[in-house]
Parts: C-alpha cells; sequence; structure tokens
C-alpha cells in the first residue's frame, strides 16, 4: 500500500531487490474466513487499522513524534507491556500478523522519516536509525510468519491487504535504513580513544569461556564431524570447554532450534564459565587465531553487559552469541523460552524470533529520538562459511577479522521481567547506553 516517503527527509539510498526471503517450514495454521477477507483479521482489528490510517495522515505532515506516541500505546494494547506479553502475542499471531508488522513498519518510519532528525546532529540521526531498524527487524518476523502461515506463500495475501504494507515496498525500506545508517556511520570520525580502550582491556584477566553447539543430524551426515573436528581444534588451541551434543533432547519436543535456549542455560548453570558460546554446528572458524576474548574485550568492556548478540539483514542472528553468567543472562534464557510455551515455537525464525521480540520489543516505548551518552567504537566484519556456502555479513562497514556476522548488539543489566533494561545498543561504529 503506502510508499516510502518518509524517506526522502534523510536521503534516497537505491532500493534493492524487493523480497522478503522465506527459508523454513511453513507453519501450521486452520484456515479461517477473516483470512479471505481483505482485512486479514477478525473486525476486532479494524480500530488497529484506523489508528495507522490516520498515521500515515500525521506522517504526511510531518507528526511524527504524534504518531510514535500513538503507535506506541496501540501496539502495547494489542501485545501486551513492551509489546512482549505472551498471550497477547500468541493472540496478535494467530489472528493478525500482517497488522502488527504494518504498525511497526510505520514506527519505523516515525523515526526515521522524522523531520526533526533531518535538522538534528548526525549523532542524532544515526540513533533514530538504529531504533528505526530495530523496530524493522521486528517487523520482519511478524511478516515472514503471515507469508509462511496464512498467506500460504502468496504475496498478495500481504500486498492486496487493506494493510499499509506490502513485502517489497517494506524489503526495500529495510534495506535503505541499513544502508543510510552505514553510511553516516562511516562519514563520522572513529574515536581516538578506542585503541587505548583496548590496551585497558588487554590488562583484565581473561574470562574463563565454553563453546556450546548441538549437532542433532541423521548419523550419516558428515557436518556434525566437520564441526567437532574444528571447533574442537579451536577450542584446544585456546583453552576453551567444548560441550558437544549430538541428540535433540535439549529441544524437550520442540523445533531442533529451539536446544540452544536450553543447553546455554545449562551450561550457565554449571558454574565453571564466566561466559559460554553458542557457535551453530554448521558454522566454522576459519581464522583459528582470532579469540573470542578478543571480540569479549572489545564489545564488552562495561560490566553491565551480558550478552553479545549479532543482527544479520533481517532480525536478530543467534547462529553465534556469547552469554556472560549473571542472572539477567539466565533470566533471558528462561524468558524467551517460557515453560507455558512461547508463542513462537513454531515460528519461521524459532527462538530467534523470541529473542527479538525480548530484546527489541521494548522500543515501541522510543517516543523519540533523544541525545544518549555515546562513545565510539570499532567493529570488524567477518564472512561465516557454513558447508562450503558463503554467508555474508549485512551492512558491515570494516575489516573480515572477527567471528560475529554484521554488527553486534552487547545487552545486560536491569529488570529484565519488567523490560526495563539498561542496554548497550551497538551497531558499526557507534556505542550507546541509554
Amino acid at each position: 500500500m503506502a510508499g516510502s516517503a518518509a524517506m526522502a527527509s534523510f536521503a534516497s539510498p537505491t532500493a534493492g531487490l524487493a523480497v522478503l526471503v522465506a527459508s523454513a517450514v511453513l507453519v501450521a495454521s486452520v484456515p479461517l474466513d477473516f483470512h479471505q477477507t481483505p482485512l486479514r483479521c477478525p473486525s476486532s482489528w479494524e480500530d488497529l487499522l484506523g489508528q495507522l490510517t490516520e498515521a500515515q495522515e500525521l506522517l504526511t505532515v510531518g507528526q511524527a513524534a504524534e504518531v510514535r506516541l500513538h503507535l506506541s500505546e496501540a501496539l502495547q494494547h494489542f501485545l501486551g507491556p513492551d509489546a512482549g506479553e505472551a498471550l497477547h502475542l500468541r493472540h496478535a499471531l494467530d489472528e493478525c500478523p500482517v497488522g502488527i508488522a504494518a504498525a511497526l513498519r510505520l514506527s519505523a518510519m516515525a523515526h526515521y522519516g522524522d523531520p526533526a532528525v533531518r535538522e538534528a546532529s548526525r549523532h542524532v540521526q544515526i540513533q533514530a536509525l538504529e531504533v528505526a531498524l530495530c523496530l524493522q527487524h521486528l517487523a520482519a518476523g511478524w511478516l515472514i510468519y503471515a507469508y509462511n502461515g496464512p498467506a500460504d506463500h502468496r504475496d498478495s495475501f500481504i500486498d492486496e491487504s487493506l494493510w499499509p504494507i506490502t513485502s517489497g515496498t517494506f524489503g526495500d525500506e529495510h534495506r535503505s535504513v541499513a544502508q543510510l545508517l552505514s553510511e553516516l556511520r562511516a562519514s563520522s570520525a572513529r574515536n581516538a580513544d578506542d585503541a587505548a580502550s583496548s590496551r585497558r582491556n588487554a590488562a583484565r584477566n581473561s574470562p574463563r569461556l565454553a563453546l556450546v553447539t548441538i549437532c542433532d543430524y541423521p548419523e550419516a551426515s558428515q557436518l556434525p564431524r566437520w564441526a567437532a573436528f574444528v571447533h574442537g581444534i579451536y577450542a584446544q588451541k585456546h583453552g576453551y570447554a567444548y560441550l558437544h551434543y549430538r541428540d535433540a533432547r535439549h529441544a524437550s519436543g520442540r523445533p531442533a532450534a529451539w536446544g540452544k535456549v536450553a543447553a546455554m542455560r545449562e551450561a550457565l548453570e554449571d558454574g565453571r564459565w564466566d561466559w559460554v558460546v553458542w557457535v551453530d554446528c554448521d558454522l566454522y572458524f576459519m581464522n583459528l587465531n582470532k579469540t573470542l576474548e578478543s571480540i569479549w574485550l572489545r564489545h564488552s568492556d562495561a560490566p553491565e553487559v551480558s550478552m553479545l548478540i549479532s543482527e544479520d539483514a533481517q532480525t536478530l542472528n543467534t547462529a553465534i552469541f556469547f552469554l556472560k553468567r549473571t542472572d539477567w543472562s539466565k533470566q533471558l534464557l528462561e524468558s524467551v523460552w517460557d515453560a507455558n510455551g512461547s508463542p513462537f515455537i513454531d515460528h519461521t525464525w524459532w527462538e530467534q524470533q523470541a529473542f527479538a521480540q525480548h530484546l527489541l520489543g521494548g522500543l515501541v516505548h522510543h517516543a523519540a529520538p533523544r541525545p544518549l551518552h555515546c562513545q565510539q567504537s570499532r567493529l570488524a566484519r567477518h564472512v561465516r562459511r557454513s558447508a562450503g556456502l558463503s554467508i555474508p555479513s549485512a551492512h558491515c562497514a570494516t575489516s573480515r577479522d572477527e567471528f560475529l556476522p554484521s554488527h553486534l548488539l552487547p545487552y545486560g543489566g536491569g529488570n529484565l521481567g519488567a523490560r526495563q533494561v539498561h542496554f548497550v545498543l551497538q551497531r558499526g561504529s557507534l556505542r550507546c547506553s541509554r
């Protein structure tokens, strides 16, 4: 439906190929009559549609701050506090994922398309794009759920609905925000204190680390053997523990990808390691001389940081992530798992969307681009290779000697249950603490 006119308030990056790609199992969905209507949702969602229509009109006249406020209230109404209450999320997934994606899309536009941001400092522009990109990551998860579920892989289900979103336009906007963010960062001066910070960090005692992976593949598969060989050599070389599982017991009947949540919690509870690092079975260390400590020292120098996680072109990427042995980390895994049954158990992106919703959902509160305490920090790039397949790091800016694909997001501290999280949000060259 609606285009991306608000993008012009920053710049006009070249739009890429407009496709949201699905790569997982079709989510089971019971056909319901409302899916055949232009609303694609029960009539109870008409109120949200009306609010989004009004939001579009306000955006065209530059009232972005008012849109942020109204959409924050609307999203909390439909998704629960901080857009993360399980029953509300499950209800919305079942009834109106396209509507939620559209609301998150407009919320992102109200950040990157704000005329006040256009006139603000470079720092505020970057921060507005940071928040917008997080909201777009969330929207992508809701849109792909609709595409693989009630849409049955038909673009028309989304594109011909009443909601102000199409898969093509949204894909262009998502890539454009990331591209513009990268360009703004590239034009910003790097922090001269970065080298001094690295020297201070190097003086610390090295943390005790463990690698954790699950290779639940058929017996005839060579992948677990290759993974164990490469991971094992790397762990032995640097003195890391290596926890390598070959069965699905940690998933407890859920799709296999969920096993990493339980396996990481088990490793944290063990108590022998300061940090535990999840590594997908199909991820290989291409530079065996690069240590995990070097990443930890570079990106988690603040004592409250308990998590390092990367993002790709779509959302948060849990192919590899770090967790510090803290109560925050344990509570995070417990909340993501949700013993009562996560609404994302059968989502296309499984536990990845649960992490994204839990860590980013609170950004719907971000009512206005406001100054943050910021410290610039270098972030390097890595290209992950998976069983012969090169998986590029999206939107990366510097060298290729790091492990983690794309940008790092360190998190930690605060009251996780209420999502009042003091966290460090880092992408590319800028690091910010709220």
